[in-house]
């Protein structure tokens, strides 16, 4: 979530330009829930991890583009490419939550049972 509004996977490079442009020097959130199905149950948790972009290039963005996948991300980037090791500047939570699956919370939950 950015500006009260969920960023999806871009549909083209305008919009993956768009969204990397307005996420750049800004906070968003990563929200992701996971939900546990047993035979008796269902649990679900949600996950929410805070990252903070430094101030992106338009260079550094149209690299990433160019050289990178951003269509099969939501928010038009992967944390573990190099946008990330080059442009975040602040993480506030789960590194794997940003990734796709926030691993230890999901074990943590697991071992519950």
């Amino acid at each position: 979530w950015h500006q009260n509004k969920y960023l999806g996977k871009p549909k083209s490079r305008v919009e993956a330009l768009e969204m990397l442009s307005s996420l750049s020097d800004n906070t968003h959130k990563v929200i992701t829930a996971v939900g546990f199905l047993t035979f008796s149950n269902f649990k679900c948790i949600d996950v929410t991890t805070e990252v903070t972009f430094k101030k992106l290039s338009k260079s550094l963005i149209e690299d990433y583009i160019n050289k990178q996948n951003p269509y099969d991300k939501a928010g038009a980037y992967g944390i573990q490419e190099s946008i990330g090791l080059l442009g975040i500047s602040n993480i506030n939570g789960s590194y794997t939550n940003v990734v796709g699956l926030p691993v230890a919370e999901v074990i943590d939950e697991i071992e519950k049972h």
